[in-house]
């Protein structure tokens, strides 16, 4: 079984974040989040993007149960 289906199979609460290339830029508050988002090849988002991004998922759960894509 891979990990993914270990953790939808899981009776914990859970949110998959899958992001594109990581890069050192600054927080910007512009990223695009959804669970039908199509990453590309040259898709990028910084560390702090995405880190602001999970934080305000811990707190809001719009994707609780689900596996998320974001990209800026």
């Amino acid at each position: 079984m891979c990990g993914q289906a270990l953790v939808r199979d899981s009776t914990a609460d859970w949110t998959v974040v899958r992001a594109p290339v990581l890069t050192n830029g600054p927080r910007t508050g512009r990223y695009h989040t959804g669970t039908d988002l199509r990453l590309s090849f040259t898709a990028k988002v910084s560390r702090a993007d995405l880190a602001e991004f999970m934080l305000t998922e811990l707190h809001d759960n719009a994707y609780l149960h689900r596996a998320v894509a974001i990209t800026s």
